[in-house]
């Protein structure tokens, strides 16, 4: 995992669940690579909370809505948090090339199917 990943796990992970405590279950089954997760998607905190949730050094890729990528500063936090961009309400190739990229790699991906 990358260094800004483990600062931000290590630094705002204690906050967050300070203000957002979670109770995470069945972690020992998880399986580490080439993983489809496919999580609820209530709200903005849910890709925050699911990556902190995770142990450290489970590595995954979110996919995440094109709007978040053109705020300057969130654009490159998310970036460097190795999520990638799709354009809703279209049919963005380049997404589903980079999301299957991902799995044949041995990463995990993580989608949220109830975003918009």
């Amino acid at each position: 995992m990358n260094r800004f990943f483990r600062f931000v796990w290590t630094v705002f992970g204690p906050i967050v669940f300070f203000f957002h405590p979670v109770q995470v279950e069945g972690l020992e089954t998880l399986p580490s690579v080439g993983v489809l997760l496919c999580a609820n998607h209530a709200s903005n905190w849910d890709p925050l909370l699911l990556g902190l949730s995770l142990p450290i050094d489970y590595h995954m890729r979110p996919m995440a809505k094109d709007s978040l990528f053109r705020v300057p500063l969130l654009g490159w936090a998310v970036r460097k948090l190795g999520a990638f961009p799709v354009a809703r309400g279209q049919s963005d190739i380049n997404a589903v090339k980079t999301a299957i990229k991902a799995i044949r790699d041995g990463e995990n991906l993580l989608v949220f199917p109830e975003g918009t």
